[in-house]
């Protein structure tokens, strides 16, 4: 970002020495640039790290996070539950702690934020889906109006829940055997949008 002409940057994370050296890195570059001791982790540790960003600058533009954990690659099923919590904690919760306090900062002013992610975990046959705009239960008890959502949408409808059961049947099907990691959006065009 320094070398881009990033005017400022904060460096954020639990060991000093190396963001200390990213700091430098970006100073040298021509940027004003600090290392703030975070451990993205903790809402604390983030919520402190964002006050100071608005304290100090006013505003945030750009955030980046690449927090993050790496376990020792092993089978599902011969994780333990205190390596999922901390995967959890590293790879999910740090990022939405992040985003939380990054989108609040942002809102009125714009900004981009990018999350770094990983492809470590597609490595077997796991895809997704992606329903959006699909009538169940849940979304009408949510006050939505779904049908005008559903006009909203390129198809001009919302989903029907046996429409998302088919694509889910089709990704488990061997019609699919070459998907792999991957999340298949079934939301009416609505991303396409």
């Amino acid at each position: 970002m320094a070398r881009e002409g990033a005017a400022a940057v904060i460096v954020a994370g639990r060991r000093q020495h190396l963001g200390e050296e990213v700091a430098h890195y970006c100073r040298l570059h021509g940027a004003m640039a600090d290392f703030i001791a975070a451990d993205a982790a903790r809402d604390p540790d983030v919520r402190s790290l964002h006050a100071a960003i608005a304290e100090q600058y006013g505003r945030l533009d750009v955030a980046f996070n690449n927090a993050g954990i790496q376990e020792r690659p092993r089978p599902l099923h011969e994780q333990g539950d205190a390596i999922f919590s901390d995967v959890i904690n590293g790879n999910v919760r740090s990022v939405f702690l992040c985003l939380k306090y990054q989108a609040k900062m942002m809102m009125g002013g714009g900004g981009t934020i990018v999350v770094n992610a990983s492809v470590s975990g597609v490595r077997n046959s796991i895809p997704g889906i992606a329903p959006g705009r699909v009538k169940t239960d849940m979304l009408i008890s949510s006050g939505a109006d779904v049908e005008a959502m559903g006009r909203s949408l390129p198809l001009g409808r919302p989903g029907r829940p046996e429409e998302a059961a088919e694509v889910v049947m089709w990704l488990a099907s061997r019609e699919s055997s070459y998907v792999v990691g991957h999340i298949l959006n079934a939301d009416g065009g609505f991303l396409a949008s």
